[in-house]
């Protein structure tokens, strides 16, 4: 799950690092005609490639979205029927926690290359080095760090997504308090998701970032790349507690809440950054770190409780000494 999540991941960063040199190249013309080509390739390998499974009779050709609402609808029942040990509660609890994580993705991503515009005086290039930055640096993160903790530290699903929680939380506590360029170390520091004591002040973001990214890379423990094991977990967690033949329902539940998602965040985000960056553009940020920490707290929550659980099964099941 993690490596097909960097995969996924791995699609900002190179459309980031592309989207400066296209307009400045060729302006919004260039950028938006290579989208729509890039669209383009995609349909025309999926037609080519992925072949649909046929339909067994003509009734349920003829029904298709009547038996696409039952789906819906079993999928809701199923994802909600009574489990043993309160796995349906834990269940319903990570979708509520994966929401808490697509919440702010959403909704930021509405207002942030305009905050970057108005508190530290970016163009699109200075942007893009960020973002592209800060995106492979998650990547990098879910491919190493991921196996590192299942595989070698053993360490559970829900630790590493609480872990991940407070990651994005402090990384927004970060980009809150950042108002004009001379925050914009904090922009850098904040991938770290710590207060790094002394780091260079500097308006030029290109030589910034040619010249001090090792010394970012050393000083940081990477905190803020660890941002997307939130999702990775929830899903993980997800497949073992709804099981092989109820995880796909449970997915189209979560996929279709995450789906809705954008109703709410885009208009919330839009007006928290229009009421105030006049005088602290970054303050959406906060918004997001409350929801982050919420998100935090939830996975704790579920993690604490199936390690109940579980050490009251093998207490149940150890056989006394006599």
């Amino acid at each position: 799950m993690g490596f097909l999540d960097s995969a996924y991941y791995i699609g900002g960063p190179v459309g980031n690092a592309i989207v400066g040199p296209l307009l400045d190249a060729g302006g919004y013309v260039a950028a938006f005609s290579t989208s729509i080509a890039i669209y383009f390739f995609s349909i025309l390998y999926v037609f080519l490639k992925v072949h649909p499974i046929p339909q067994e009779d003509r009734e349920q050709m003829e029904t298709k979205s009547v038996c696409d609402v039952e789906r819906l609808s079993e999928a809701v029942r199923v994802t909600i029927k009574p489990r043993p040990d309160r796995a349906t509660v834990h269940i319903l609890l990570l979708i509520l926690a994966m929401l808490f994580d697509s919440l702010p993705v959403s909704g930021e991503g509405t207002v942030k290359y305009l905050f970057t515009q108005l508190a530290l005086d970016w163009t699109h290039t200075e942007y893009s080095h960020w973002s592209t930055f800060a995106s492979v640096l998650s990547a990098l993160s879910l491919i190493v760090i991921v196996p590192l903790m299942t595989v070698v530290l053993k360490v559970p699903d829900g630790w590493m997504g609480v872990v991940g929680g407070l990651s994005r939380t402090a990384s927004n506590v970060f980009y809150g308090f950042v108002n004009n360029p001379w925050d914009e170390w904090l922009i850098w520091a904040g991938m770290y998701g710590q207060l790094l004591n002394i780091l260079p002040k500097t308006k030029n973001m290109t030589s910034f970032f040619v010249h001090d990214v090792s010394l970012l890379c050393m000083t940081g423990a990477g905190v803020a790349s660890l941002k997307n094991l939130a999702p990775v977990a929830i899903r993980s967690m997800l497949s073992k507690l709804a099981g092989p033949q109820d995880v796909g329902k449970v997915y189209a539940v979560m996929a279709t809440s995450e789906s809705l998602i954008g109703f709410a965040s885009a208009p919330m985000y839009t007006a928290v950054y229009a009421a105030t960056n006049d005088y602290r553009p970054g303050t959406y940020n906060f918004l997001s770190a409350g929801i982050n920490s919420l998100l935090a707290l939830t996975l704790l929550g579920v993690t604490l409780s199936l390690r109940q659980i579980k050490a009251r099964q093998s207490a149940s099941t150890a056989i006394p000494i006599e």
